[in-house]
C-alpha cells in the first residue's frame, strides 16, 4: 500500500510540475501580442529559409563589371575565323540567319561564391542583343554549345584553377527597344567545380573569364561568338576585401516578420550559416550593408533598421549588420514591382557602438548591386 501511495504521489508531483511549466509558458506568451508572436515566428522562418539557401548556394561576393566586349567569331575549338569568308563558303546562307554581329555584348558581373566547407564557385554573366537566338545547344550540331570558361592564375602556376562549364542559364528578356530585329538575352554561368580556398585567397590570384554563345541557326552550326575578358579581376582585391565587392542581401516579402504593407531585407548571413570558417574570415566580411529600394521604377529610397539594438549608431538608419534586417516605409495599396540595391561598408578599425559609417571611419564599395524585380500586392 505504501508503494502505491508513493507512486500516486510521484504522479501527482509530475502532473503538478507539468501544469506549472505549461502555465509558465502560457504566461510568457501572454506577455506578447499575437502580432508580436507571429512576427517572431515569421522572423525565424525567414532566417531558416535564407540559411537553407546559403547552404546550397553559398555566400555571394559580387563585382559589377559592366564592360562592353568586342565580338569575335570562332570555330568550335575557339580559333578565330573570318565570318565574311565563312559566309562566302556557304552558298545557302539565309540572310535572316547569317552571322550578323550582335548590337552589343556586355559582361555584367562576376562573383566569387563561398560554398560552406567546399571551396569557391565562380559565377559570371552577360547580356547580348542579337538577331539570332542564343541557345544552350545548336539544334543542327550537338557539339556547338553555349559554354563559359574561368581560369585563375597564381605566381608559379598559370593554371591553378581552370573550369569549362556548360552550366549556362539563358533568359530571353524580350525585344530590344532600340532594335526591333533583336532580342536581349541574359546568359549566366556558374563553374561546375569548386576552386580551393588556397587558390581563391592567394594574394597573387588573377581571374580570367570567357564565353562562347551558340545560336539556333543551322547555317551557324560550326561557329559561335566568343567573348573574353582577359583580366576580369585580381581576386584578393575583389573577393577578399569587402570594399571591392558587394555581398548578397536577402529580400523578405510583406507579412513575414514585418507588417503586410512593408518589404524588408536581411543581411548577408542572418543565421551565421556559413560565416564561422577559416576559409571565410572576418577580414572578408562587411561590417554593414547599406540597403535601398524602389517601387515601380521610382526613386531609390533608404530602408530603416529597427531590428538591431537601439544602442547601435546605425539603428533607425538604412544599414544592416550580418544578423539584422531593415524595412521599407508603408507601401501604397495595390500591385507593385520592388527592386533592392546594396553596397558594402567596412570599418577601418574596431567600433564599440557601430556608428553610421562615413568615409572618415570606413571604406565603401564604389558601386551598387541590384536585385529583383519582386512582385508584391499590398492590401
Amino acid at each position: 500500500m505504501k508503494s502505491i501511495k508513493n507512486k500516486f504521489l510521484a504522479v501527482l508531483i509530475i502532473t503538478t510540475l507539468s501544469a506549472m511549466v505549461l502555465y509558465s509558458c502560457k504566461k510568457t506568451n501572454d506577455n506578447l501580442s499575437d502580432a508580436a508572436v507571429a512576427s517572431q515566428e515569421g522572423l525565424l522562418s525567414a532566417k531558416m529559409k535564407i540559411g537553407e539557401y546559403i547552404k546550397a548556394n553559398g555566400l555571394q561576393q559580387r563585382v559589377e563589371v559592366n564592360q562592353r566586349l568586342v565580338p569575335v567569331w570562332s570555330d568550335l575549338q575557339g580559333n578565330p575565323i573570318d565570318i565574311a569568308a565563312y559566309r562566302a563558303s556557304h552558298a545557302n546562307f539565309v540572310s535572316t540567319c547569317g552571322g550578323d554581329d550582335p548590337d552589343y555584348v556586355d559582361n555584367n558581373y562576376y562573383s566569387i561564391n563561398y560554398i560552406c566547407g567546399s571551396g569557391y564557385q565562380i559565377a559570371w554573366g552577360y547580356t547580348i542583343s542579337w538577331d539570332n537566338k542564343v541557345v544552350n545547344t545548336n539544334p543542327t550540331n550537338s557539339l556547338n554549345v553555349t559554354k563559359g570558361q574561368c581560369k585563375i592564375s597564381v605566381t608559379g602556376n598559370a593554371n591553378a584553377f581552370v573550369n569549362t562549364t556548360a552550366l549556362a542559364v539563358i533568359t530571353d528578356l524580350g525585344a530590344d527597344p532600340n532594335n526591333a530585329n533583336n532580342n536581349i538575352y541574359k546568359v549566366d554561368f556558374t563553374s561546375s567545380a569548386y576552386c580551393p580556398a588556397s587558390v581563391a585567397n592567394n594574394i597573387t590570384a588573377v581571374l580570367r573569364i570567357n564565353a562562347h554563345f551558340a545560336s539556333d541557326c543551322a547555317d551557324l552550326s560550326e561557329v559561335s561568338l566568343t567573348y573574353a575578358v582577359p583580366t576580369a579581376g585580381v581576386m584578393p582585391s575583389d573577393a577578399f576585401f569587402p570594399c571591392a565587392h558587394n555581398d548578397r542581401i536577402f529580400y523578405n516579402a510583406p507579412g513575414i516578420a514585418t507588417p503586410n504593407n512593408k518589404i524588408s531585407a536581411f543581411g548577408y548571413d542572418p543565421l551565421s550559416t556559413c560565416s564561422n570558417t577559416t576559409d571565410y574570415t572576418e577580414a572578408q566580411r562587411p561590417s554593414l550593408q547599406e540597403v535601398q529600394y524602389n517601387v515601380d521604377g521610382g526613386t531609390w529610397t533608404a530602408t530603416t533598421n529597427k531590428s538591431c539594438p537601439t544602442t547601435f549608431g546605425y539603428y533607425n538608419h538604412s544599414f544592416v549588420g550580418q544578423l539584422d534586417y531593415a524595412e521599407s516605409a508603408v507601401l501604397p495599396s495595390g500591385s507593385h514591382t520592388i527592386r533592392l540595391r546594396c553596397r558594402n561598408w567596412k570599418y577601418s578599425s574596431a567600433q564599440t557602438n557601430y556608428p553610421v559609417p562615413t568615409t572618415s571611419i570606413a571604406c565603401s564599395t564604389g558601386f551598387w548591386t541590384e536585385s529583383g524585380p519582386y512582385s508584391v500586392t499590398i492590401p
